[in-house]
């Protein structure tokens, strides 16, 4: 099939791409004009430059490609620059998914839709989460990606658009982007490795914890979803097992022999955190077999790292 994978750079993204490509079908990415390539330098793929911001753009690819399946992960996807950002977070996140619906309505709308959204719309919740769970958003991002996944909703409903969304919780591995908290910390213990950084790491709040999956099950999740899944369903992604953030940098701390102290830097606290992320009614068992242990995800994620530093 002719899937289009927007943000085909992206972290989650480029690991989609190459699943796509194991499976035999034909992939065709967006990007950014200035984005950077590092994700997708191994893949020999078509790939189109499409601004979410820029509706006739966004039209003109989906009237050019012609997509089959077309699986949305492009976004503005760290929390912490949400804060002090958020009209491009909610620019990129809910006006560029409704220009990319739009245009698939005119163009292509019998294509299969899958809209990547997020376990953060769930917000400060004190228990697991799923199907059934109410919303208590905390930052600019969890507003955004909520109401890209209800805006989804929607035009299954309006239009009938066949339309899935995945709501995954903490997706991990290599190629993860160093903003994001245990690939900051394996990034700095590879650069203390290398003796371009002093043994110390810095860190945010500990105290929180967060479910954890492995990239390369949840792409696995995403093609299966975005080709077979049943339109207007919402599927939860996750393990079901929650970590505090300092079993998260205690584990990567564990897969170095060099002496690493840890310093809390101020810096990194946010203005508001979700306690606690736990999924529950998650369908990723029922789709992979085998899903990777997080200790490999950990072992994975520090290993790039240290092929970058």
């Amino acid at each position: 099939m002719k899937c289009l994978v927007t943000g085909i750079n992206g972290f989650a993204a480029s690991h989609l791409a190459d699943h796509l490509l194991e499976l035999g079908h034909e992939v065709i990415g967006t990007q950014r004009i200035r984005s950077l390539r590092d994700n997708i330098k191994h893949l020999k793929i078509k790939t189109v430059v499409m601004e979410l911001h820029d509706p006739f753009g966004v039209d003109h690819v989906i009237k050019t490609v012609k997509p089959e399946v077309v699986f949305h992960l492009a976004a503005q996807s760290f929390v912490g620059w949400s804060w002090t950002n958020p009209e491009e977070t909610l620019k990129t996140n809910v006006l560029g998914t409704a220009y990319l619906l739009e245009a698939i309505k005119r163009h292509t709308p019998t294509a299969h839709i899958h809209i990547a959204s997020s376990s953060q719309v769930y917000g400060k919740v004190f228990e697991p989460m799923g199907k059934d769970t109410l919303f208590n958003p905390m930052n600019p991002y969890d507003t955004s990606k909520l109401s890209q996944d209800m805006l989804a909703l929607q035009y299954f409903n309006s239009y009938g658009l066949h339309i899935v969304r995945t709501r995954a919780f903490n997706i991990s591995g290599p190629r993860r982007g160093e903003s994001f908290a245990e690939s900051s910390w394996a990034k700095q213990i590879a650069d203390i490795e290398m003796g371009n950084q002093e043994a110390v790491i810095k860190h945010g709040n500990l105290e929180s914890a967060r479910d954890y999956i492995d990239v390369r099950d949840v792409v696995k999740a995403y093609a299966y979803l975005g080709i077979n899944g049943n339109p207007g369903e919402l599927y939860i992604l996750g393990s079901g097992v929650p970590r505090k953030m300092s079993e998260v940098l205690n584990t990567l701390l564990t897969l170095t022999n060099t002496q690493i102290v840890k310093v809390e830097d101020p810096e990194r606290m946010r203005p508001s955190d979700t306690p606690t992320m736990q999924a529950k009614d998650s369908v990723l068992n029922l789709i992979v077999d085998n899903p990777i242990p997080f200790e490999q995800t950990m072992q994975d994620l520090l290993d790039y790292w240290r092929t970058k530093s």
